[in-house]
């Protein structure tokens, strides 16, 4: 019955190493979404500002809307983490690279402008400042590529990068923890069972001996008797 009980618990803890694992990836995979995002929209937003070819637009736009199955990763860290400053530390830098793409539309509203490109409708609602209206198209070409290339962009960047990786640190210390505390109480069993074992052990052959002495040799004298 110790046994079952151990082996149980055993079963139990093991369960429990294996979600903190699983959450782990399940985290790095969401954080690493949102960096790959942040890091794809700026690539396609400097080649816009770059070249003015519209196809970079639509791979800005293919990614920018293609929200099914990022909203689909944050919901499970969010079931999994809420409330966790690694859940913050992500909520934070997905908050920031939405906040950043005003800028990035704002900079490729400019390039249609300076270029007489139809702009898309997602981009269509940015309304020119009045001075960036009253310059030349070079000047909005040059304002433009500075948005998406300056010292505050970069900064911006930065943050995002620096609260997902945050998140990934948040979680791995995390599991870390429970990956010790799983190993602890995997000793403690293990030394019980190999206690357990060791008086099972004992008995038997204090069984056996007693067997042997209260049973068989009196058998075994009462036949020579016969």
């Amino acid at each position: 019955i110790v046994c079952a009980i151990l082996f149980w618990q055993g079963r139990a803890q093991f369960n429990v190493l294996q979600q903190a694992t699983e959450a782990y990836i399940s985290c790095e995979n969401d954080a690493q979404q949102v960096q790959d995002r942040s890091d794809h929209l700026t690539e396609q937003v400097r080649l816009v500002t770059m070249t003015a070819k519209p196809e970079y637009i639509d791979n800005y736009f293919s990614m920018a809307n293609s929200n099914e199955e990022f909203d689909e990763a944050f919901a499970d860290l969010k079931s999994r983490f809420e409330g966790t400053d690694a859940y913050e530390s992500l909520r934070t830098a997905m908050d920031e690279s939405n906040e950043l793409m005003n800028t990035e539309f704002y900079a490729m509203r400019l390039i249609c402008e300076a270029n007489d490109i139809d702009p898309w409708p997602e981009i269509a609602s940015c309304q020119i400042s009045d001075d960036d209206s009253r310059t030349s198209h070079d000047s909005m070409i040059y304002k433009a590529q500075n948005l998406v290339s300056d010292s505050k962009y970069q900064e911006a960047k930065d943050s995002i990068n620096s609260h997902t990786t945050d998140c990934i640190a948040k979680v791995t210390d995390a599991t870390i923890g429970s990956q010790d505390r799983a190993a602890s109480i995997f000793d403690g069993i293990y030394g019980t069972i190999e206690a357990c074992i060791a008086i099972y052990i004992a008995l038997t052959l204090i069984i056996c001996a007693l067997v042997r002495r209260a049973v068989v040799k009196p058998l075994l004298s009462f036949g020579d008797s016969i």
